[in-house]
């Protein structure tokens, strides 16, 4: 690559929203490794091109598989304004995640209350986000795998 990689990014109105879901048992590298390369892209770009959110069920400590925990900056319910990506990483607990009802239902819920659920998780998903990537394991998370 030649030229200056620094150069400001075009225009947009506000930063994308990128969401990690984590769950007791996720694999710290797959939680932060994705999201520093969001962040890389802000520096690059001098300035914010995307707000960066970590989301558990709740704002409680999450056990990760080293057992040290990380804190959910958002609660699943909380989120506000649409998620533009959602990241779900691997870890040790996806079989428990992908059985963990709160979640699934958090997973399958349309844009609004009410909206109908369809039978493929993927497409459930997209009303929820623009793009979804899943890291090793996360895969089983989404009970897809």
């Amino acid at each position: 690559m030649t030229g200056d990689t620094t150069a400001a990014a075009p225009e947009q109105a506000e930063p994308r929203l990128v969401v990690m879901l984590v769950y007791p048992g996720v694999m710290a590298m797959d939680v932060f490794g994705p999201l520093e390369a969001f962040a890389s892209a802000n520096v690059v770009a001098g300035r914010p091109l995307y707000r960066l959110a970590i989301a558990g069920k709740t704002t409680t400590p999450v056990e990760t598989s080293l057992g040290l925990p990380i804190l959910p900056s958002v609660a699943l319910d909380d989120i506000a304004g649409p998620i533009d990506t959602l990241l779900v990483s691997g870890g040790f607990g996806q079989s428990k995640a992908s059985c963990d009802q709160q979640l699934i239902a958090w997973l399958k819920k349309g844009p609004g209350a009410g909206a109908p659920l369809r039978l493929d998780l993927h497409r459930r998903l997209r009303a929820r986000r623009r793009r979804l990537a899943r890291r090793q394991a996360g895969d089983h998370a989404l009970g897809d795998g």
